[in-house]
């Protein structure tokens, strides 16, 4: 989705069309947390790192304007790459919500609108 966002205007320079794409997938990377988590699933102490914070660290208001900044700072037509930026990541959040039904499974809990709750509560 975010490829198609940065070819829609034609005048952007490779350099801008890479930071709309980049800002459709960034979200996810909270999801690294997986290789933590499944080298230390058996241990005494493992770090469930995807399981408690895929969804949560990169999937909000706040990390959409972080990446909306930085990308503004490094974009020479600032006010194109930022606004192509927002929609290529709010497009992200409503793949993910639409693909989930609007539930993020994980193990018998699920997120929505930035907060956890169990099943059946």
């Amino acid at each position: 989705m975010g490829w198609v966002v940065a070819n829609s205007v034609p005048s952007l320079s490779k350099r801008e069309r890479a930071l709309v794409t980049w800002a459709s997938v960034v979200p996810d990377v909270d999801g690294l947390g997986i290789v933590a988590e499944k080298f230390t699933e058996h241990s005494a102490h493992p770090l469930n790192w995807w399981s408690e914070y895929h969804h949560v660290l990169g999937h909000n208001l706040g990390f959409a304007i972080v990446v909306t900044v930085a990308a503004t700072i490094a974009a020479k037509r600032k006010f194109a790459t930022a606004l192509l930026v927002s929609i290529s990541f709010h497009l992200h959040l409503i793949a993910d919500l639409v693909g989930a039904a609007g539930r993020m499974a994980t193990n018998g809990r699920y997120r929505t609108c930035c907060h956890s709750r169990t099943n059946g509560n």
